[in-house]
């Protein structure tokens, strides 16, 4: 539930409603909304163009978090 925790507050610090975002993605309205209930699988290629819409990034909306010395040797 992080994912969908994080992409509301994604979209609603981007300043763009629902509507806008729906169409931005090629989708309907209900079927966004289906997508932030849970109610419909979130597939990565959706996270990915719903962190392009809202200037983040996928890590960012799955909650990674990544220190840049992190996997060095």
């Amino acid at each position: 539930m992080e994912l969908l925790t994080n992409i509301d507050t994604a979209i609603n610090n981007s300043g763009k409603g629902r509507v806008q975002v729906a169409r931005e993605l090629g989708i309907s309205y209900n079927y966004l909304w289906r997508l932030l209930a849970g109610k419909s699988a979130m597939k990565a290629a959706m996270v990915a163009k719903l962190a392009a819409i809202t200037n983040s990034t996928p890590n960012d909306l799955y909650g990674i978090r990544i220190s840049s010395d992190e996997g060095r040797e």
